[in-house]
């Protein structure tokens, strides 16, 4: 089967860029839109020296609110960057806030109608590399909006993937072969998404939308190199998603998010809370059923040497705790 990019007609982008050790993925192209409010002199002036960022206007904002894209001019169009670039973009982003902050003696807002919406290339990944990128998204998606997005899962500008209309289009996705299938049920993804696979069809880059807003360009990048992380989990040959449950049912929280994240962890340990990723392992049970993949549900709860799963583990006390059951 052809790589995403290919299906959906948006070729891969073979440029690339310096690294930078502050980023997880330096080929990764990313896209960053910052939406702000209160900053009605923040500028083309304050830009003049950065070929990274563009200023639109955004209706959904008050009070002089603009949204800030991180992105270049290649001949006719923008396009995303990677590396380094992303780094010395935030870090000008940063700057030029401060600067802004100096001279007007005016503090842009981050009210509750402004987000940050990240872009990660997903044009290289194979279908299966994909559905597993968004499958681990989907676990660690309460968590992600405990810590990131509090007060976003009843936004209407950014759903979460549990809602009945994105489960079922995920799972059309997972369950197709068929690269005209595949296409068609991106096609029909809605661009208010948390997690937003219309944008695939659009740009090539899988899209989230559930963090807060902020003009912190350090909570930025750590949004971005935790989306990476999951994406490059997600591209690893041994890696399984029948599996995934079964994995922090049998590690625990701490010892699945570090299997995940690596030194990443603490970035999320500290206010994560285990009621949240069994609700995001619930999610992706579910996605998985719908999609009617049977013989990947009876691996929920069979370890690899094929034993089930012990009556205490957390898997079971979750199912029963919430009177449902466990896939067998």
């Amino acid at each position: 089967m052809k790589p995403i990019g290919k299906i959906v007609g948006c070729p891969s982008d073979p440029r690339s860029f310096k690294t930078s050790p502050r980023i997880v993925d330096n080929s990764t192209f990313i896209g960053v839109e910052i939406e702000l409010e209160n900053v009605g002199n923040f500028g083309s002036s304050y830009f003049r020296d950065s070929s990274f960022w563009s200023i639109v206007g955004e209706g959904s904002l008050r009070n002089s609110g603009r949204e800030y894209v991180m992105q270049v001019k290649l001949k006719h169009e923008y396009v995303p960057i990677c590396g380094k670039d992303v780094v010395t973009a935030l870090d000008f982003f940063d700057s030029v806030v401060k600067k802004y902050i100096d001279n007007e003696g005016i503090t842009p807002k981050a009210t509750d109608r402004t987000s940050i919406h990240i872009h990660i290339d997903v044009r290289d990944l194979s279908k299966e590399q994909l559905v597993s990128f968004i499958i681990l998204y989907t676990i660690f998606e309460p968590v992600f909006y405990s810590l990131f997005g509090k007060g976003r899962e009843n936004n209407p500008y950014c759903k979460p993937i549990s809602t009945e209309e994105c489960l079922i289009r995920i799972s059309e996705i997972i369950g197709s072969d068929s690269e005209r299938e595949i296409g068609h049920a991106l096609s029909k993804g809605n661009k208010y998404d948390a997690c937003n696979i219309l944008s695939i069809c659009e740009r090539g880059s899988l899209e989230f939308r559930l963090h807060e807003g902020t003009y912190d360009s350090e909570l930025i990048l750590n949004w971005i190199n935790l989306l990476l992380i999951l994406k490059d989990h997600a591209c690893k040959e041994q890696f399984d998603i029948s599996n995934l449950p079964e994995q922090a049912s049998q590690l625990g929280m701490s010892d699945f998010l570090k299997l995940v994240f690596g030194k990443y962890t603490d970035n999320i340990l500290e206010n994560a809370v285990e009621a949240d990723i069994l609700r995001g392992i619930r999610v992706a049970q579910d996605m998985l059923i719908y999609s009617g993949l049977e013989d990947s549900s009876k691996k929920y709860n069979t370890s690899s040497n094929g034993k089930r799963a012990g009556e205490d583990s957390v898997l079971h006390g979750f199912a029963k705790a919430n009177k449902r059951s466990v896939y067998l």
